[in-house]
Parts: C-alpha cells; structure tokens; sequence
C-alpha cells in the first residue's frame, strides 16, 4: 500500500494481516492494485472484476471475516451480519454496489462502473458524515425527509452577487443588483440568504420589504417600510451625538416637511422630534412630490453618517408608479454614495408593460442583473441526494425524472415518502 505495487496481488494473498499502511500516513492507503478472480498465473483487467476484488477487502476489514465468495454470488447473509455489527447502511450499500460487480455484464445498474466513483462516494462520507455516513433517521409514524437549508443549483448566481457586493464594497461604481426570474423560482430565498452572510460579515445594515397589489391603497408601503427600518435601527445604534447631529441636518434640510415623512415613517420620530402637522405644510403642496423629495434627503443624511447598509425590494413588478419614480432617483443618488447597495428584485412573468418601461428607463444605473432560472437536473440531483443520505450517481435517475415532471421548479422539488 502507499502506492501502485509494482506486481499484481492475488486477492487469496490480501487480508488484513498483510496490508502494510506507511507510518506516516494517518490511517490512509493511498492505493493499492488487486488482482481480478482470474485463474492461477493470468492476470485479468477486467474493472469489474477489480472492483469486486476491492469489495470483498473492504467486506474484511469490515467484518474481520473474509468473505465466501466462490460458491454463491449472493451475498445478502454477509451483508446482513455488517449491520447486525453496527456498520453504517451507507457502507453496506457501498460494498453492495462493489460486490454486486461480481455479476459482471449482468450486475444492477446501481453497481460500480469505476473506481472514479468510488472515490468520489467515499469523498462525499469523508466531508459531510452525518448527511453521507450516518444512518438516516426516520420517525416511523411520521416519516418526513428534512431538506438541508441551502441553495441547490445557484453557485454561478450566487457568486454573482458575492462579486457585485465585494465590488461595491470595495469602492466600487455599484447601484446594487437586479434579480429577475419566474414566480416561484427562488429569488427571494436566495437574495435574503446570500445577503443577510454578505452584510453580517461586512458589519452592515440589510433591510428587506416586498411590494404587493395593495400598494395602489397605500403608496410607498414597501419603501416606507424599509426606511422606517432603517430609522430604527439608526436611532438604537448610533450614539446621542450623533442622533443629535443627524436630527438637526434633517430639520434643516425638510424644514416642516418632516411631518408628513413622519407621518410614513413612524421611528423617523426616534431621531427628530416632529411636531404635529395642522397641515399648513401641505397646504399647497404635492404629497408626493414632497415624500420623494424627503426620502432622497433623509437617506443622503442618514447613509452620511450611518455603517453601509443594503435596502432589499421585492416583488418590485406591484409597486406603485410614486415608488418607481423614488426608487429611480435613489439609484441615481447612491451611484457614488459608497454606503447604499440596492437589491431589486421582480416577476419577469408577471410585469406589466409601465413597469418594462420603467426598468428599460433604469438601464443606465451600474447594477448588475441577475437572471434566475428553474434548477438545472444537477442541482435536483444534488438537492434529492442530500437529503435521501445517497450518493448522487444512485439519486440521477431520479433526479431526472422528477426535473422532467416539476422543470426544475424549487417548490415542486421537495422529495416526500
């Protein structure tokens, strides 16, 4: 062992009392080559007679038994006394796809093609052991598979975004990101997971809002809610002084106008100390014109004085035209700002024409779009073996199958009993 010997080795003469593993190596045999059942004096190189020669090594070292296998090729009874012993029914599935290579042309399409795959399932027991090597565990009256929380299927995306975060981060031109992508498909899930580790390890704000079909009812509703958000947790962390400071910069800037502003955000009163409006303020003036103007100001303060922070907005394709029109000046405002990253995200199959022409008019702003799609039958595969405790080569098939069914659709990916 240590390396490829230079002479075959007859499978009668491999046990465990003659497997020499160098003193350096922790425990690990780097390779070692067997020789095929074949008869005495011809070598064969036949791999599935090798990886069934491989089998029956690990079947010993396993059991302190060798295994039986020129009688009968079936070996469930030794199989049997594996688990009877306490070994793992990840490895006795293992040893079962390399003894079943016994079978040669006739063996189960879920035995060994390669060593390849071997490796890469003895890999996967190695990094994850309690999602590949420990037993799965059911409850028998309830029996429910748990889904690993974690994105299956979005490296390119996400590192998309980890890119245009960094970028802006590091001084970067950055607006923020666009995410586009069908109902269903995943964009909230992905943003908020992805971003919520960005701005936790950057030590930043990340306020999230979504926009629904009420906001015709009650305009700037998504805004004002992150905003307002934003004010509160301004007020709790900054010191005295600053507040103080923030406050007067406000009062100065919006004048009177701070009431009606106060009026959407409810914590901006944690930082100024607004007087009732008896409405001579608005008396004539254009509300809206007034709240896009106060939040343009009130983000240049606060974000002036503020850590960097991130302003999520979801299902952007139902907010108002009073949100779009902000949301557009904000985008123009932060371009050098260096505190404000934006993350946009929308239905691409639900948008109506205003809001395609609204997007088409943002263009301009340095954000980076991000365009979701369904999961590929890869990540399927990888979300179906994470969670049956399989290997990915014994979930494909699967895999495939329920891709074809669901195309790919997260929701409709979750595997049950």
């Amino acid at each position: 062992a240590g390396g490829y010997l230079d002479n075959p080795v007859p499978l009668s003469q491999i046990n465990c009392g003659n497997i020499c593993i160098k003193p350096n190596s922790e425990g690990q045999v780097e390779s070692v080559r067997l020789e095929s059942l074949a008869p005495p004096g011809k070598v064969h190189d036949n791999p599935m007679e090798r990886l069934f020669a491989f089998g029956s090594v690990m079947y010993e070292l396993l059991s302190s038994e060798p295994l039986d296998w020129r009688g009968s090729r079936d070996f469930s009874r030794a199989l049997a006394n594996l688990e009877f012993v306490g070994v793992p029914q990840s490895l006795i599935m293992l040893l079962t796809s390399l003894l079943d290579c016994s079978r040669g042309d006739f063996a189960d399409e879920t035995a060994y093609k390669s060593y390849l795959d071997v490796k890469m399932d003895l890999k996967l027991m190695q990094a994850d052991p309690t999602r590949f090597l420990d037993n799965l565990m059911v409850d028998t009256s309830n029996p429910t598979f748990v889904i690993r929380d974690r994105l299956y299927g979005r490296s390119d995306d996400i590192a998309k975004i980890e890119r245009s975060y960094q970028q802006h981060c590091t001084g970067s031109r950055t607006s923020g990101i666009v995410v586009t992508g069908s109902s269903g498909v995943g964009k909230s899930a992905m943003v908020n997971e992805v971003m919520l580790r960005l701005t936790s390890e950057a030590n930043s704000y990340y306020f999230q809002a979504k926009f629904d079909h009420s906001n015709s009812v009650n305009p700037f509703g998504a805004l004002g809610s992150v905003f307002n958000m934003l004010c509160e947790a301004y007020s709790r962390d900054c010191s005295p002084n600053q507040v103080h400071s923030t406050a007067l910069e406000l009062e100065s800037a919006l004048g009177s106008q701070v009431a009606i502003l106060a009026d959407i955000l409810p914590s901006l009163t944690n930082i100024v100390n607004v007087q009732g409006s008896d409405g001579s303020a608005t008396e004539c003036v254009d509300r809206s014109a007034t709240v896009h103007y106060s939040m343009r100001k009130m983000l240049e303060v606060i974000s002036r004085h503020s850590k960097r922070m991130t302003l999520a907005l979801d299902d952007l394709q139902w907010a108002d035209p009073n949100s779009l029109r902000v949301i557009t000046s904000l985008l123009e405002d932060v371009k050098d700002n260096g505190k404000v990253f934006f993350v946009l995200c929308y239905r691409d199959d639900e948008s109506a024409d205003p809001f395609s022409e609204w997007f088409s008019s943002i263009k301009g702003c340095p954000l980076e779009i991000v365009s979701l799609e369904n999961i590929s039958a890869s990540g399927v595969n990888e979300l179906l073996s994470e969670t049956m405790h399989l290997p990915p080569r014994l979930t494909r098939t699967l895999a495939s199958a329920l891709t074809s069914k669901t195309q790919g659709n997260p929701p409709f990916c979750s595997p049950t009993p």
